[in-house]
């Protein structure tokens, strides 16, 4: 995963650095030599911050910066990124119930990514022409108590009950890990799998939890998936005592680094 981004970032760098003089006069072929420099460590950062971030979830130190966030504000980011991609293969995207769902006390930016990684899973399984829905509505768990529920259900091929449990850990995958990431938007893309690796320390983080409903694989028949993500409508005591932040949805992911800045100014 990390091999493919840095041999492309390599290799237009040596073109760079072996341009002839007609070449350099070139402004169409200086700017797809740059673009692919950019697309390659772009890869790869978005890569290792994954990597950071699940590293974090998986050692119990992911932090959470809460404040009031409203759900449908969640899901409209989470999807704006795949907007393009579900347009050109005709999968239809909906939603229902999200709108009503009551004010949660959590951190947006870290929900953001969840449903990023859920609505982007969903739509790597689901062929052209499927559909992609979004399901909010709150319940009673014996366990947690009133929680909200975030259903991402889709017509996409499955995944077997065997690996139900899985995949939600680390770079586990049910094609073949053998193959590197393909895109994010393509139909059974590769990836690192780790997506829903953080989905899962994201929902554990908030006090909540994570499944996977489907009746098997089945890329004739597709029987499709349903994700159910939900957290506590009162988050723990605790938690609220170690809040660091009150905050909206925040644009760009939190790292460490930000947070010693952040001490000392």
């Amino acid at each position: 995963e990390l091999r493919t981004p840095l041999t492309q970032i390599h290799g237009y760098s040596q073109m760079l650095i072996d341009l002839t003089e007609e070449e350099l006069k070139d402004p169409s072929y200086m700017k797809t030599l740059i673009e692919g420099v950019v697309k390659g460590s772009e890869r790869m950062k978005g890569l290792v911050d994954l990597m950071f971030d699940v590293t974090e979830a998986d050692v119990g130190e992911m932090r959470l910066f809460k404040g009031q966030v409203y759900l449908e504000d969640v899901i409209d980011q989470a999807a704006q990124p795949y907007l393009q991609a579900l347009d050109e293969r005709r999968i239809a995207f909906g939603k229902s119930g999200i709108k009503e769902l009551p004010i949660v006390e959590a951190d947006g930016t870290r929900l953001v990514q969840a449903f990023e990684n859920l609505i982007g899973n969903a739509l790597k399984y689901t062929p052209d022409g499927g559909t992609i829905k979004v399901e909010g509505q709150t319940k009673h768990l014996d366990d947690l108590g009133p929680v909200i529920e975030i259903v991402v259900a889709d017509t996409g091929i499955g995944i077997d009950p065997e690996h139900h449990q899985k995949i939600f850990e680390k770079f586990f995958r049910v094609d073949d890990t053998l193959h590197h990431s393909t895109g994010k938007t393509k139909f059974k893309g590769a990836g690192p799998g780790l997506g829903l690796t953080l989905v899962k320390g994201i929902a554990d983080a908030h006090g909540g939890r994570v499944w996977v409903e489907s009746l098997g694989h089945d890329e004739v028949n597709c029987p499709g998936s349903k994700f159910h993500f939900v957290i506590p409508v009162q988050q723990p005591a605790e938690a609220t005592r170690q809040r660091l932040k009150q905050s909206q949805i925040e644009t760009r992911h939190w790292r460490r680094s930000d947070l010693i800045d952040e001490m000392m100014e």
